[in-house]
């Protein structure tokens, strides 16, 4: 796993990158969270192809779990990825709400997750 730092809009935002899965469980998400709010940074980015395909099963609750726990913690989440694929229409709808607020987005490219992480 290796973690880069991105400076976009005066807001430092960690993007987490790396081989396989880095995250398979809520824990392993909020370790890395904490670990980057500790560095004085409150904005990631996680790669679809890096987190367990059950995060993205609404009905497993993990990824609410991880998303009530952020909001908590006040730190913003964006996954990138394709996810133009997707057949579950409540995670569908789940997408386009969480993309229309502040907290958490779904997107295609880095370069929207970083716009997305740090508008006002």
């Amino acid at each position: 796993m290796a973690t880069n730092i991105h400076e976009y809009n005066g807001k430092k935002i960690a993007e987490i990158t790396g081989s396989g899965i880095i995250v398979g469980a809520v824990n392993d998400a909020m370790q890395i969270m904490m670990d980057q709010s500790y560095a004085g940074v409150r904005r990631v980015i996680f790669h679809k192809s890096n987190v367990v395909d059950d995060f993205f099963d609404l009905k497993t609750r993990l990824l609410g779990d991880l998303l009530q726990k952020a909001a908590n913690y006040k730190i913003k989440i964006a996954f990138i990825g394709d996810f133009s694929t997707i057949d579950s229409k409540s995670l569908k709808a789940f997408i386009t709400e969480s993309n229309q607020g502040k907290q958490t987005f779904f997107t295609e490219t880095v370069s929207a997750a970083l716009t997305a992480l740090t508008k006002p």
